[in-house]
């Protein structure tokens, strides 16, 4: 057992986890439709196609991460959908439950990839943060500091949710092999600290267990630690476990320690050893409103609706369906929102469970949400600032340290919903940075033009002056002094005639960008056409994928070739006509 500390503030809260945790995770039919959020991904299918289970569906986007078919069906629609917050381009894929995978490499020892490989197959397999943060796992394995603690969540401190506390019962020896594999990306750490609660008896034999049976060279300790609200925030998690405090606006990696998620510890596992991408998610479905409250193992894009008549809910009943847990947790409007990386929970809860909100109150100043806080905030002076929309004050009183956890509106007298209110103060301040970078970018622009068109005066005068000393005239004569036009015409010849050289070496190169372009699409045309039935769809998908590249790299030198000044004519002595 490790030494433990203690973080500020917190709560008990009541568990209500024994409802859908007394039974093993279910795996949940297949639905009709799987509907997957795009994002910023490019898409490498097209309506109609027929794709196969673990087949690349759209390329990584500006976020690093790629789309997956999480079952074998057919496209039936690329179209804007409604997800858990927003409206958003998504694949719609109708399974035909045969359940084909792709073809796969055969299983390779991750003991004998390097570490470059591991890190480009978590990448690859499109891994997030699963406890709800959604945070890219290849760039968390990848810090710019050393790394000597790595801490394992295995917390789950929100009431209702049991996704990762059945996970760890289950497989708990995938968890550990996931962690050793975590542990070598990190550089081998000199502590791996396992934190878990103490109401997970269950979970924490399993986990204990499994390290026994391991033979592995690094030395993790489970540490057991009391049931308090949010001990499961990654910040108060590394407190209690390491004593270690992660600065305002910094990372865990800031001070030596970096976090994951049992969860993610388990699919980091199935990618490195099975060749398998992020396909399917547990989620919690429980809340008085469900017959049977239980975990699913659910594909990505299942309708919420699916399972939600999976658990027999009863809508009638229903006061408040929640996407998470009660105190973090949002507002599920639309059933038909898919199962993304991040839904860990759905809560549909009645009237008794969570009473409908009472009208808030003035403040009373009575400083109980200062005293829960985790993060040592002043919650009443947040709010103060908020509802004046006073941004600066609250950049000054660390409003992005706060974690969204809701202790604070739990424990207020006036019933006053503040997270509601950082929450939109956030995104405020979140825009006004936005509008600021781009100011800031419009500025710089505007000047380098400014310098740009000065630099270009004074060069144009230069060369006024130089012709006007070649033909004999005085640059210094006064303004009485007659003096031709002709070298102003001049002037006008001269540049045009340094515009056209400058163009040319520009030109050369894009006509040949544009030869290579072509010949590489000839190329990839010649060996797509090639391809016999025996050719694995894999291998299509890339030469499509290489194709379309090529053919925008020619559309793309094509419009800056036509782009150029064009050369005018000139007469056998070298004169423009």
């Amino acid at each position: 057992m490790s030494q433990t500390w203690t973080f500020p503030g917190g709560l008990l809260l009541p568990a209500h986890k024994h409802a859908s945790s007394a039974t093993p995770i279910r795996t949940a039919a297949l639905p009709p439709e799987l509907i997957l959020p795009l994002g910023a991904a490019a898409p490498l299918i097209a309506v109609g196609d027929s794709v196969l289970k673990g087949q690349l569906l759209a390329a990584a986007g500006s976020d690093g991460l790629p789309v997956y078919a999480p079952t074998s069906g057919h496209v039936a629609g690329i179209e804007f959908r409604p997800q858990a917050e927003v409206v958003g381009p998504c694949a719609v894929l109708i399974p035909d439950g045969a359940e084909r995978w792709i073809e796969r490499a055969a299983p390779v020892d991750p003991a004998t990839r390097t570490l470059p490989e591991l890190l480009a197959a978590v990448r690859a397999a499109g891994i997030v943060g699963l406890g709800g943060g959604g945070f890219p796992t290849h760039i968390k394995l990848a810090p710019a500091q050393p790394i000597d603690t790595l801490v394992v969540n295995g917390m789950e401190c929100e009431p209702y949710i049991t996704a990762d506390d059945r996970l760890m019962r289950e497989e708990a020896a995938a968890i550990v092999a996931g962690v050793r594999l975590a542990a070598r990306l990190l550089g081998d750490p000199v502590r791996i600290l396992i934190g878990l609660e103490d109401d997970k008896p269950q979970a924490t034999a399993a986990m204990t267990t499994a390290l026994t049976a391991t033979d592995g060279n690094q030395k993790m300790d489970i540490v057991v630690l009391p049931s308090r609200y949010p001990a499961g925030g990654e910040r108060q998690l590394i407190q209690l476990l390491t004593g270690r405090q992660v600065p305002s606006g910094g990372l865990p990696q800031d001070v030596g320690v970096i976090c994951i998620n049992v969860g993610t510890l388990y699919a980091l596992h199935r990618a490195l050893a099975f060749d398998e991408p992020l396909l399917s998610r547990i989620v919690t479905i429980t809340g008085g409103a469900c017959r049977e409250p239980a975990n699913y193992r659910a594909l990505l894009g299942t309708p919420i609706a699916h399972l939600l008549a999976a658990s027999g809910y009863q809508p009638e009943l229903c006061e408040h369906l929640l996407l998470g847990g009660p105190m973090m947790g949002t507002p599920l409007a639309n059933l038909q929102a898919p199962v993304t990386k991040t839904t860990h929970c759905v809560l549909a809860l009645t009237a008794t469970e969570l009473p409908p909100p009472r009208d808030p109150q003035a403040c009373i100043r009575c400083g109980l949400c200062a005293d829960v806080c985790p993060a040592s905030l002043l919650p009443h002076q947040l709010l103060r600032h908020a509802v004046a929309r006073d941004h600066r004050q609250l950049e000054r009183h660390h409003l992005f340290d706060c974690i969204d956890c809701g202790a604070c509106a739990y424990v207020c007298p006036s019933a006053i919903p503040l997270v509601d209110h950082y929450r939109v103060a956030k995104a405020e301040v979140r825009a006004l940075r936005a509008e600021r970078v781009a100011a800031d970018h419009a500025r710089r622009r505007f000047e380098a033009h400014q310098t740009r068109v000065a630099r270009q005066h004074e060069e144009r005068g230069a060369r006024h002056a130089e012709l006007l000393g070649t033909s004999g005239v005085d640059a210094n004569a006064s303004a009485s002094d007659p003096v031709t036009p002709a070298p102003v015409a001049t002037d006008l010849v001269q540049q045009a005639r340094e515009r056209a050289g400058a163009a040319t070496p520009r030109r050369a190169q894009l006509e040949r960008a544009l030869s290579a372009a072509e010949n590489r699409i000839a190329q990839l045309e010649t060996q797509l056409a090639a391809l016999d039935a025996t050719a694995t769809e894999s291998r299509r998908n890339g030469l499509r994928a290489r194709l379309a590249q090529a053919r925008l790299d020619g559309d793309l030198a094509r419009r800056r070739l036509h782009a150029l000044p064009v050369e005018s004519p000139s007469t056998g002595d070298g004169n423009p006509q």
